[in-house]
């Protein structure tokens, strides 16, 4: 990859990631309510939960939850949120499922 500005241009190489995760349509995963205030509740059916996580809306991680084991559900506190949009990341025993939803307080 080749960048440049007014001030030059700077070569950088890429890795090669490792592995992929499997990403799924989504579709069983549910994100209420939205936009939020206080807690957003991620559901799941045919599935299981196995961790969730809220990005914030430059990808770094606000929120890293333990989901208790067989779990098809989870409330997250957004009430430390600012006001903005965040995407849900829920790990699922089928594979990753990302969601948006707002905070609006």
């Amino acid at each position: 990859l080749v960048m440049f500005n007014a001030c030059g241009t700077d070569t950088i190489q890429l890795g090669w990631p490792l592995s992929v995760e499997t990403v799924v349509d989504g579709s069983n995963v549910s994100v209420y309510p939205n936009p939020a205030k206080d807690q957003v509740t991620v559901d799941v059916t045919g599935t299981t939960l196995e961790g969730v996580q809220v990005l914030n809306g430059v990808g770094a991680v606000v929120y890293s939850g333990v989901v208790t084991p067989g779990s098809t559900s989870h409330s997250v506190d957004v009430s430390v949120l600012a006001n903005g949009h965040y995407m849900l990341r829920a790990q699922t025993s089928d594979g990753m499922v990302s969601k948006p939803f707002d905070v609006l307080k």
